[in-house]
């Protein structure tokens, strides 16, 4: 469900501010005017190209980088929309856990954010529907794989809400085709 990738990434700093930073999409909640939830900025040019430096050429095209900015301690259990697997390139931590869950009982959907493609598990979970599988704690400048096709979620030890990583997304890469890439070329160092 999650494995730490060796990456010939230089360290990229986060994607500054202002016009830089051109939303692609969100997923979470507004709340009194204020949203809470995981926002994907457009990245382009070299660091787009560095980040799909990491892929075999053949892949690449199957994969859409993006800047995630996720704003707060605790994201619950989701499943991503339409993503089978994400790359983070982790660039600000918040100390953060990320687990994995599998599901007690089928389909204990909890709620869905307007955003999320009709008729997909996509959505909000409860932790008390899940079992957990395992977790990992990234540090910055390390590139993990997510099978974020699986129930997820992040929490902040240190009750931080910034969390920011260049994201590779593929709705079409599975974990285990990655996975089967990396462990033949010797890039996978952890597994879970």
């Amino acid at each position: 469900m999650f494995a730490r990738l060796d990456s010939p990434l230089p360290r990229l700093p986060p994607l500054p501010d202002g016009p830089a930073r051109r939303l692609r999409y969100r997923f979470g909640k507004t709340l009194d005017g204020q949203f809470y939830g995981l926002s994907y900025f457009h990245v382009d040019g070299p660091i787009e190209a560095a980040l799909l430096g990491v892929l075999p050429e053949a892949l690449r095209s199957r994969f859409l980088c993006s800047y995630m900015v996720a704003n707060h301690h605790d994201i619950p259990p989701h499943i991503d929309n339409g993503i089978q697997l994400s790359l983070n390139y982790y660039v600000v931590t918040a100390d953060a856990t990320t687990s994995f869950y599998r599901f007690k009982q089928p389909h204990a959907l909890v709620d869905r954010l307007d955003n999320n493609d009709p008729g997909s598990a996509s959505g909000l979970y409860r932790r008390k529907d899940l079992d957990l599988v395992g977790s990992f704690v990234a540090n910055a400048h390390e590139l993990w794989a997510l099978d974020v096709s699986q129930p997820h979620d992040v929490v902040s030890r240190a009750g931080q809400g910034t969390r920011e990583a260049y994201c590779m997304q593929s709705r079409t890469v599975s974990f285990a085709e990655l996975l089967g890439w990396a462990q033949g070329e010797g890039g996978a160092e952890h597994a879970g």
